[in-house]
């Protein structure tokens, strides 16, 4: 379960404009979302309005219709509304477009279409007022929808409501306003105002929920955002510190992600989970996810917090951009071993190795930086923690069958960093030739191959050159017997690291694809 800023727009704080004030950022998100809804909805109904009076026109006559607003001007008031409403929605969809100018935007269509209903409304109005305006019926819709600042709800839903005597103003201006009592015109504008008054108060309770959200998604010292990923060890969240700017990504086990569990599956969840905050803190390698902090939030559940990293998994590197170069390709390797070396020698094996768990991002000048993800299945060896509890049967295949070692797939064997060398191997597989090592029809298939079948070279899928001495390095690692692969990453890496003397990846060579291939995502301007 990779922790990642979205490819799309790098880095994202909480919003804190003085707009948006204690509404959570996913849900001023989520209120752009409903916006853009609410403004089509607009549309569908001037359009339904539209085709209504054409159709009555056409059987019925103009007379039938109300020939002294339609044709016109109503069918022109209509039509704006119609083109109001689509440029609203198609405006709440853009994804540049900031929650808190969408919200703006919003409070400017609500006024718009409010104006354009008192004018058809009131173009000639009865001597006697009948009914209350339609401006009644939509002014809750967007403070409910929109959680805006109680300021501008109120300046928006009066600004709105005041369309109903401006447009009846408009109509006594044009001699078109019968006489109407003081009393009558109260009458008539009183609803729409109490209207207005009821949509600053849906508004305030809207963000109030907002902010008892907020407060329930604050775990230590960091607020939650958006959530941007989960898995069945738990879910991790965008979030940023309550007093420093630094992002960040927090992983929360919660325990309704427990619930259904027997207590003895409960217990061992929330321990693996602790153990995996655990073993994270221990590594040390820059090439490891880097933890941040550790704790039990006030319901139960338990949170890590990590580094927020920018830029894509290899698995996203290669669907979007095809196979790396050999080059690159060790350069990667290189850096995995590196990190898994160390918890090796910590008696530690990772057992869920796959492109997704390998991230690509930059540190500091250096842009092909690579970091290991997810130690939530990490298996603690013999001298590591002894007498300690058995969180994993040995019998239950853990991992991801399409990068799983054999013995990994029959279950009942010990499994050891020899089972790491093997996954990785099949990563390698994968970068290179953009293909599974074994590709089959179902995962049982898939996991009987990794068992039964002889692997291929990546030079027999790849059209591309691969060195000699890298396809032989891939078979050695994906070899079926444990004895066969290289011992462990630091043996693994002792012969990358051969093989990257006669095959090199520049820095100049990773900044330049990073520029020409995917600049956002790692923050590199284009040249």
């Amino acid at each position: 379960m990779p922790w990642r800023a979205d490819p799309g727009t790098g880095w994202l704080a909480a919003v804190s404009s003085p707009m948006a004030g204690p509404v959570p950022e996913d849900l001023l998100v989520d209120a752009r979302r409903r916006v853009r809804l609410a403004a089509q909805a607009f549309a569908v109904i001037w359009a339904v309005v539209i085709g209504l009076v054409t159709l009555l026109r056409a059987t019925a006559g103009g007379a039938a219709t109300g020939g002294s607003v339609w044709p016109w001007p109503g069918d022109g008031f209509a039509l704006l509304g119609f083109g109001s409403s689509q440029a609203m929605a198609w405006y709440a969809s853009r994804r540049s477009g900031s929650p808190d100018r969408v919200l703006q935007a919003a409070m400017v269509h609500l006024v718009v279409n409010c104006a354009l209903l008192g004018l058809l409304h009131n173009w000639h109005p009865p001597a006697d007022p009948v009914g209350i305006s339609p401006i009644c019926l939509i002014l809750p819709i967007y403070p409910a929808l929109a959680p805006i600042a109680i300021g501008m709800s109120l300046a928006a839903g009066l600004v709105a409501a005041s369309m109903d005597p401006l447009t009846y103003l408009v109509a006594v201006v044009r001699g078109a306003a019968p006489d109407r009592s003081i009393m009558q015109q109260v009458e008539a504008f009183a609803p729409t105002f109490i209207a207005a008054g009821v949509s600053v108060y849906i508004g305030s309770v809207v963000r109030h929920l907002g902010q008892e959200v907020r407060e329930a998604r604050e775990v230590g010292s960091y607020r939650l955002g958006e959530l941007i990923g989960k898995g069945g060890m738990g879910e991790v969240y965008r979030a940023t510190h309550r007093l420093l700017a630094r992002p960040a990504a927090v992983k929360i086990i919660t325990p309704a992600r427990l619930k259904g569990e027997s207590e003895e599956g409960r217990n061992r969840a929330r321990e693996r989970f602790r153990r995996e905050a655990a073993v994270a803190a221990a590594l040390t390698s820059p090439h490891t996810i880097e933890l941040f902090d550790f704790g039990t939030a006030p319901d139960g559940s338990y949170y890590y917090v990590m580094e927020l990293l920018r830029g894509m998994d290899l698995q996203a590197m290669v669907d979007r951009h095809g196979p790396l170069p050999p080059a690159r390709a060790i350069h990667f390797l290189q850096q995995a071993c590196r990190s898994l070396a160390e918890a090796h020698q910590l008696g530690l094996v990772h057992r869920d190795l796959k492109p997704s768990n390998l991230f690509i991002t930059r540190l500091g000048l250096e842009a092909d930086f690579l970091k290991v993800l997810d130690f939530g299945v990490v298996k603690l060896g013999t001298g590591t923690q002894p007498g300690g509890p058995l969180l994993t049967r040995e019998d239950i295949p853990l991992g991801t069958p399409a990068y799983m070692a054999p013995e990994g797939v029959e279950g009942g064997l010990v499994l050891t960093p020899r089972s790491d060398v093997y996954s990785l191997g099949c990563v390698a597989f994968f970068i290179l030739t953009g293909e599974l090592l074994f590709h089959r029809g179902s995962l049982l298939q898939m996991a009987s191959a990794h068992v039964h079948d002889a692997p291929r070279a990546p030079s027999e899928v790849q059209g591309e050159p691969i060195p000699a001495a890298l396809d032989a390095l891939v078979l050695q690692c994906v070899a079926k017997s444990p004895q066969d692969r290289p011992a462990d990453a630091s043996a693994l890496l002792a012969s990358l690291d051969l093989l990257a003397t006669e095959h090199p990846w520049s820095p100049a060579e990773a900044i330049a694809w990073w520029r020409n291939q995917a600049p956002t995502e790692a923050g590199i301007p284009p040249s």
